[in-house]
């Protein structure tokens, strides 16, 4: 369902606004980027003003705005352009086909040292796992600082999601890719819409690490094993000398 102007002829009866804040840092990008954010919205009826006393920008609707669902996305557009998404990738959030997730990894962490390892091992080298991600899923990725951005078109921002999560659970990135994959081929086969794709699809298994081999060893006397039990040579005596009996 398309939004019809003809259909709504009268303005609302209250304004809605909404104030998003911004990081000091981010401020000289916003500077260059606000008049195209301005002219931007007013073709949407939408008014926006930019507080640098108090870094946030207020955003609203007008006499004029008539679509009832423009105000959140304007709201959205201005916080992605806030968390430091570019311009021509925020301003995707107005087509209905398209989403975004904004996605905290640094709390899916269980302390600094395996969110440091994970978010590098979701880039990938030289960024190699990023670029393909966003090859197979047609969307736009940005990983800043404590968080993950996607945009793009519903069921693949839902399937980033999925990625992220999952490597920062300890999945191997490069595993996910190649299931990912494989279900994407079958996905375009016909003759194999219908069948079971476990036979397919490989099974991503979670990596366990950080967990040392510890070596178990036997304990003569008791006949049961022991972590870190060293057979003692009175032990060995008594079973070669058992042995020699029988």
């Amino acid at each position: 369902m398309e939004f019809e102007i003809d259909e709504f002829k009268d303005q609302f009866l209250a304004k809605s606004r909404f104030e998003i804040v911004y990081a000091k840092h981010l401020e000289d990008s916003l500077k260059e980027s606000y008049k195209s954010m301005r002219t931007l919205l007013r073709e949407k009826n939408i008014r926006i003003k930019m507080d640098r006393d108090e870094r946030l920008i207020q955003v609203s609707t007008t006499s004029k705005t008539r679509d009832p669902y423009v105000i959140l996305k304007s709201k959205d557009f201005v916080t992605l352009i806030c968390k430091g998404v570019p311009l021509e990738e925020a301003q995707k959030v107005f087509d209905d086909n398209m989403s975004y997730a904004w996605i905290n990894i640094q709390a899916l962490a269980s302390d600094k040292e395996v969110f440091i390892n994970r978010r590098n091992r979701l880039i990938g080298p030289n960024g190699d796992t990023l670029t393909a991600l966003k090859m197979l899923t047609k969307t736009y990725i940005l990983v800043k600082s404590k968080s993950v951005c996607v945009i793009g078109p519903f069921a693949s921002v839902l399937q980033v999601e999925q990625f992220v999560l999952k490597v920062m659970e300890n999945y191997h990135p490069v595993h996910l890719l190649k299931q990912m994959m494989a279900k994407k081929e079958v996905e375009q086969c016909a003759d194999k819409k219908d069948m079971n794709w476990k036979n397919f699809v490989p099974v991503v298994k979670k990596k366990i690490g950080g967990s040392k081999k510890v070596k178990r060893q036997f304990n003569v006397r008791e006949g049961k094993l022991f972590m870190d039990m060293p057979v003692r040579k009175e032990d060995v005596e008594i079973v070669k000398k058992s042995k020699k009996m029988e």
